[in-house]
């Protein structure tokens, strides 16, 4: 059984003579990229965070960022998990915009990876969910060996509430 983002996986060695299992490697849970699901106000400038979880060491990587065209991304910073990597941003905050870490040896560190701030419409509708997506091409995120780690990616969003205050 291969592991999950969520689930331990398990390998099994059998006897070639008798058939029965002689070792079996509990296999670890995949890294995975978690994007914050967060609520705000219409009109409101939100922050959502991309987290890596189960790091397995990363020397490098590039990630392209979805997400809705109605939201603004305004601003895109470094967060506390891959320091030791140098993140190179886009020239332009835009939607499918990529960003590059890359760095000399293997980052351990779990957290948040990517900081963003968004503007969400003055005018959105209470209840409107806007999804925000991350994605790489395979070969894209590699480790000091020079080897492919699979991620799997939790997918976030920003949905509109109506915070009521006091009278």
């Amino acid at each position: 059984m291969e592991p999950t983002p969520t689930q331990t996986g398990r390998r099994h060695k059998d006897c070639t003579v008798c058939g029965e299992t002689v070792e079996t490697e509990v296999l670890p849970v995949l890294a995975k990229l978690v994007i914050d699901k967060v609520e705000a106000e219409a009109g409101s400038v939100v922050r959502v965070s991309i987290n890596i979880q189960n790091n397995p060491g990363v020397l490098g990587a590039i990630l392209t960022l979805n997400y809705d065209p109605a939201l603004t991304l305004l601003r895109a910073e470094a967060g506390g998990a891959w320091s030791t990597l140098n993140l190179t941003p886009p020239r332009t905050l835009t939607n499918s915009c990529n960003f590059v870490w890359d760095g000399l040896n293997n980052d351990y560190s779990n957290g948040s990876v990517l900081v963003l701030t968004f503007q969400l419409p003055d005018d959105a509708d209470v209840d409107t969910v806007y999804d925000i997506s991350a994605s790489y091409t395979y070969g894209n995120i590699i480790n000091e060996d020079m080897e492919n780690i699979t991620l799997g990616i939790e997918n976030g969003s920003i949905k509109v509430i109506k915070i009521v205050g006091d009278i």
